[in-house]
């Protein structure tokens, strides 16, 4: 009769819905989005608040009255100058104003990751986020050498922190206020960046030297499509890196950067935990717990 077709109908119905649900890429199904931790702070205010009073406003946030010497005058720098300026940048991506690192390369201390993937070497005309955020956090350059700011060149700034270099094989370590990684080139010790991606969760070639996913990583060990606010990166080819629309992870030439998993610009609904992170890792904010966001473990 027809009302027992019609009720065959909608089961099988319910039972391919099932099917697909199921065969969900864990970025769909899987992977539980952040939710901000109001208790974190990224400077002066929440995270996800926006850049005003956050870590890298020079003005209004903790590292306020930041100055640069104008032929042996300090002249206090605006909100953005440290980073961007409008006019006689030292690049234009970015309009970006501070001196790139003093390191002439960055290298880690392993060669490969367990799956065989090859870790990357890379220079400062690489073109993605990671050498514009070490010009600053890998203790090689003062906060204040900046390439220009009110019509004059600054004055070269000195490094900001002091470094010792002991053991065997020879490891570098500086200490100084604020976060700094890559001192003297050495990326030990620090989530690698400037590495290929699986999106899809298929092997994918990144990086100035053409890396690839090595063989024996583990597909379903790995997020397919990261939700947002992560961003991954595409190298279409050369040193010429540009960012996918935040939740895509389409093609094979993907990998991520240190703007993968921080907002430099305290970002509203793209930060929300401490360090500008576009996840959670503290407690308070488990939910989307950050590694997760990526790692499917």
């Amino acid at each position: 009769m027809r009302w027992i077709r019609w009720i065959d109908t909608l089961v099988a119905v319910f039972v391919v819905a099932l099917v697909v649900i199921a065969r969900m890429p864990a970025s769909v199904s899987a992977v539980t989005l952040p939710t901000v931790n109001a208790s974190a702070t990224c400077g002066k205010v929440a995270c996800g608040s926006g850049f005003n009073q956050s870590n890298h406003d020079f003005v209004n946030g903790p590292l306020a009255n930041t100055t640069v010497n104008l032929n042996g005058t300090n002249t206090t720098v605006g909100q953005c100058t440290l980073c961007h300026t409008p006019h006689s940048a030292l690049l234009t991506t970015l309009l970006w104003n501070h001196h790139l690192s003093n390191n002439s390369q960055f290298s880690w201390d392993v060669n490969t990751t367990m799956a065989g993937t090859p870790f990357t070497v890379f220079q400062n005309n690489w073109t993605g986020s990671t050498t514009k955020c070490l010009s600053c956090h890998d203790g090689s350059v003062s906060r204040q050498t900046i390439n220009w700011f009110m019509g004059q060149t600054p004055l070269p700034g000195s490094n900001t922190a002091v470094c010792t270099t002991s053991g065997t094989p020879p490891v570098t370590r500086c200490v100084a206020s604020g976060s700094h990684i890559g001192n003297g080139g050495n990326m030990a010790d620090v989530h690698p960046v400037v590495m290929p991606y699986p999106c899809g969760r298929v092997q994918n070639t990144y990086g100035p030297s053409a890396s690839q996913t090595g063989a024996a990583f583990v597909a379903n060990e790995w997020v397919s499509q990261p939700p947002a606010p992560i961003e991954i990166y595409t190298n279409p080819s050369g040193n010429n890196v540009n960012r996918q629309t935040q939740g895509a992870c389409t093609g094979t030439t993907n990998g991520i950067e240190c703007g993968s998993c921080h907002d430099v610009h305290n970002g509203i609904g793209a930060v929300y935990d401490m360090d500008l992170l576009r996840g959670n890792i503290n407690p308070a904010g488990a939910t989307g717990y950050i590694c997760q966001l990526c790692h499917a473990k």
